[in-house]
């Protein structure tokens, strides 16, 4: 990881931002617009053995560790046997930088305990490739609650809130309730986004 940041200065990593692979580039372009992404705002709290311990503005943080482990598994000619896992922890700006670590570091072990390769955040442990697919919705519905035809508003997003909760609670804990997430997701989806877009198309 120090050579991978030994050889791209700040300014070149934040113009190759745009060339995040297996991300939606025109919906990352649209989520850019009057946004800063400063990687001058990420601080390396430190970096020794195989250990990196940054801090900085959350939106920033995920994409820089997606950027990250993408870099890294370019550096290493995608050996699987090489991986980075991660675990990042969201808090006020005024809470304690050690608590806060700390809590990054349970996440750390979370993701390691799950089989590596992953990364941690919102209680929720995912592999790499995955994080990429949520970025993806993420970047969806900010561009669809932003528009002024928007079909998505902030109750679909508590919504959406419920059915994981509801999903959790079947595949945590064997609630077969909770299956219902499943009904309810796919109604709503199909009521307030493919119906509306084929009226709106």
């Amino acid at each position: 990881m120090k050579e991978i940041m030994r050889n791209n200065d700040k300014e070149e990593l934040i113009l190759r931002l745009n060339n995040l692979r297996d991300i939606d580039k025109e919906l990352f372009k649209d989520y850019l617009k009057g946004k800063e992404i400063n990687l001058s705002k990420i601080y390396t709290v430190y970096s020794g053995g195989d250990d990196l311990v940054l801090v900085g503005p959350w939106e920033t943080m995920i994409i820089f560790t997606i950027f990250l482990n993408m870099e890294f598994r370019r550096f290493t000619c995608c050996n699987d046997d090489i991986t980075i896992s991660a675990g990042l922890a969201v808090v006020k700006p005024k809470h304690p930088i050690a608590a806060g670590i700390r809590e990054a570091d349970e996440l750390l072990k979370r993701s390691k305990m799950a089989g590596k390769n992953r990364i941690t955040l919102f209680d929720t442990t995912v592999e790499w490739v995955v994080m990429s697919e949520l970025v993806n919705f993420f970047l969806f519905l900010d561009n669809r609650l932003n528009n002024t035809n928007s079909t998505i508003n902030t109750g679909f997003l508590y919504r959406m809130l419920k059915y994981n909760e509801m999903a959790k609670t079947y595949f945590e804990e064997n609630k077969i309730l909770g299956l219902k997430f499943l009904s309810l997701l796919t109604y709503d989806i199909g009521r307030n986004i493919i119906k509306r877009d084929k009226k709106s198309g």
